[in-house]
């Protein structure tokens, strides 16, 4: 049997309205937990708020976070610990690897790439050009130059992202973890929803408001809504409602309800008879799909949507990359309660068996012992 090893996870503190990273560091946290290997938690708390000191701290390399007093903290908890292995929440602190790698030759270090920031800095400038934005973004860039350079080991959520880091870096990642987490709902599909089939069909969209979500649900507004009938959109996330309005429209008796965020998601989900996803732009993997499926929706989305999922689109949902798939799909999934359920069933059956927390724990002791 082979010894278990100290391992140190590095990790930001979730904000107070949890984002999708956070979702997946805390994930990555439970999944180490589960090994049996011993496990000794550092997060990263945030900096007061001054403009001065975090601009000291971006010249310096540091962002997400890193300062000073954190490096100082860490090097003394791996000397103290005798820490083995070195886990990084993201390679947005890549900084911590070449950092660590020269005081601790020894140690062995694992990055974990919520994606690829390269590309994913890229498509946000498109849309949210600044200099200032240019410059946190090259030094996220710097970041993750170094996590490539100095890691021992890289992970990446799926296969797109192995591919850029082979394109962009000529580096391959050593594990593919696809997204997940904790199942939260705990009980079987909630199939009632679907007895009426000539109720409005219930159309959710879940996302905060980040580039990605606004482009895309301005474009299905625009382009899929208007040729919809008996329809509403309940439109969920942190300032969506500073983008998007209430509205309806009695001829096609469709309507559209913006709520910005909720707290406690199951209502809405229970309440919802399909997800959409019309997401074109981002990278790694999209954490309200996974959600979707936990709560046993079906799911119409993009193929950036699914991106590092592996489904059956027809049996979950649909997969639409223009307007006229998101119509015909629309209208072809609330024909029958038979096809809704199915539906559900298959996404609640995917979810438990790949990406709950639990059906990846062997795959991350096998990884960590084989270092």
């Amino acid at each position: 049997m082979i010894n278990s090893r100290k391992i140190l996870y590095i990790y930001n503190a979730p904000l107070q309205q949890v984002a999708g990273a956070d979702r997946v560091n805390i994930r990555n946290g439970q999944l180490l937990s589960k090994t049996t290997h011993f496990i000794v938690n550092y997060e990263i708390r945030p900096a007061e708020s001054n403009k001065v000191k975090t601009l000291y701290n971006l010249l310096r390399g540091y962002c997400c976070g890193i300062r000073k007093e954190i490096v100082s903290e860490i090097i003394t908890i791996i000397k103290s610990e005798s820490i083995e292995i070195v886990f990084l929440c993201s390679s947005k602190i890549g900084v911590m690897s070449r950092i660590l790698s020269n005081i601790f030759p020894k140690i062995k270090i694992i990055t974990f790439f919520h994606n690829i920031e390269k590309q994913y800095g890229d498509e946000l400038l498109k849309t949210s050009y600044s200099i200032k934005n240019k410059f946190i973004n090259r030094v996220i860039e710097k970041n993750e130059q170094y996590a490539i350079s100095y890691s021992n080991f890289l992970i990446t959520m799926n296969q797109r992202d192995n591919h850029l880091l082979s394109q962009l870096y000529n580096k391959n990642s050593d594990l593919i973890l696809p997204l997940g987490f904790t199942d939260i709902y705990c009980k079987e599909c909630y199939n009632s929803k679907f007895d009426d089939v000539d109720r409005k069909l219930n159309l959710l969209f879940v996302g905060s408001a980040f580039f990605a979500n606004i482009n895309g649900l301005t474009w299905f507004i625009n382009k899929v809504f208007p040729h919809l009938h008996n329809v509403e959109i309940n439109i969920i996330g942190k300032n969506m409602n500073q983008y998007f309005s209430s509205s309806e429209n009695k001829l096609n008796n469709t309507s559209i309800n913006v709520v910005g965020y909720v707290e406690n998601l199951t209502e809405v989900y229970d309440n919802a008879h399909v997800v959409i996803s019309p997401i074109f732009d981002g990278g790694g993997m999209k954490t309200k799909t996974a959600e979707a499926m936990m709560y046993g929706c079906p799911i119409i989305g993009t193929k950036e949507a699914f991106q590092g999922y592996d489904l059956d689109f027809k049996r979950i949902g649909a997969l639409c990359n223009t307007a006229i798939d998101f119509i015909s799909a629309i209208n072809s999934i609330r024909k029958s309660r038979e096809e809704l359920v199915s539906k559900s069933q298959y996404a609640r059956f995917m979810f438990l068996k790949y990406y709950e927390t639990n059906a990846l724990v062997n795959k991350v002791q096998h990884f960590i012992d084989c270092i």
